[in-house]
């Protein structure tokens, strides 16, 4: 039958596989990686087919075998393959690698792996990590800022000044200095009905700008 037949070739397959040398040696441009035909062949295609047993496999003096392909964008290739971790590069002060995910989603259709073609082609790293930024305004001549790690990137700017009315003792008290409650009889005495003194500060304003990223492992694994 054939589901009788199916069920052979993949035990066929399998042996293929099985017998292959242990450890790959793959010689990318001018990189080296070392892994094993399962991890190559679980995710893709490609070389599904190439360690199929249909084809003899070519391997240079050292017993490498050479693949035509960027290097440096394989690298995140081979890392899909093995763990199933798509290649999320993003950085807090740069944004995402847009020049190096069209680098890999080349090589990715080369080697037809469809579950990374799909997330570069859909652009699922903006879902893999998102960011949140909140405004604080804060006043004083010198501000301390504090936080528990979740800030990706922070940002002090001046936002102007505030001017604040300072009561002033009519015995000119310095500690009576803005807190008239300070003053007693003597302080209302020389007062004499007179208006009450104010002195004006300008207080410093802060603006405080916080950045959060989420990080969304549920869009950066194929199982996800």
């Amino acid at each position: 039958s054939t589901l009788d037949r199916s069920s052979a070739a993949s035990d066929v397959y399998k042996r293929q596989v099985t017998n292959t040398p242990k450890v790959v040696m793959l010689r990318v441009g001018e990189r080296t990686f070392h892994t094993t035909a399962e991890t190559l062949t679980e995710r893709s295609d490609y070389f599904k087919a190439y360690f199929s047993g249909k084809w003899t496999i070519p391997t240079m003096e050292d017993g490498s075998i050479f693949i035509d392909a960027d290097g440096e964008a394989f690298e995140h290739v081979l890392r899909y393959l093995r763990r199933g971790v798509f290649p999320l590069a993003f950085d807090a002060a740069k944004g995402h690698n847009y020049h190096l995910y069209t680098s890999i989603l080349e090589e990715a259709i080369y080697f037809q792996c469809h579950h990374l073609v799909t997330w570069l082609k859909d652009q699922c790293y903006h879902k893999s990590v998102t960011w949140h930024t909140s405004i604080k305004e804060v006043e004083g001549e010198t501000i301390a800022v504090t936080g528990d790690g979740s800030a990706r990137a922070m940002s002090i700017v001046r936002a102007g000044t505030k001017d604040i009315k300072i009561y002033i003792c009519p015995r000119g008290i310095y500690v009576h200095r803005g807190e008239p409650s300070k003053c007693g009889r003597q302080c209302r005495n020389a007062q004499a009905g007179e208006e009450i003194e104010y002195d004006v500060e300008h207080i410093p304003l802060w603006h405080i700008l916080k950045t959060e990223h989420n990080f969304n492992s549920e869009w950066m694994t194929d199982d996800g």
